[in-house]
């Protein structure tokens, strides 16, 4: 297989990304500087959480994340298995825990 050299820093190289197994470059390029030194905070890290009663006589909690709309996570039944799932989600976001990972559902005890 030829694999071309790095010509430029935004041009994938094609041939490389099956070879490596996944999608690259021509050639294996450093972050730039400036990436490195950015601060890596969660996107939950600055949200905003309120419990609301739902018409169904349980609750929900609204998270309003900055720049974006907030959402309603529903069904707990009761206020303190709403402050729990708040509690949880903090904790979860301080520690730096994936969005992907299930800790933040609501069922689980």
């Amino acid at each position: 297989m030829l694999v071309l050299p790095c010509r430029a820093k935004s041009t994938p190289n094609i041939n490389n990304q099956f070879a490596a197994g996944r999608i690259g470059f021509g050639c294996d390029l450093a972050p730039p500087p400036h990436i490195l030194r950015m601060e890596k905070k969660h996107p939950h890290s600055n949200a905003v959480y309120k419990i609301v009663a739902q018409t169904d006589t349980t609750f929900g909690v609204e998270v309003a994340i900055p720049d974006s709309l907030p959402t309603t996570v529903t069904s707990f039944t009761t206020l303190a298995e709403a402050e729990r799932w708040i509690t949880r989600h903090r904790e979860g976001v301080a520690s730096g825990a994936s969005l992907r990972r299930r800790l933040f559902d609501p069922g689980e005890s």
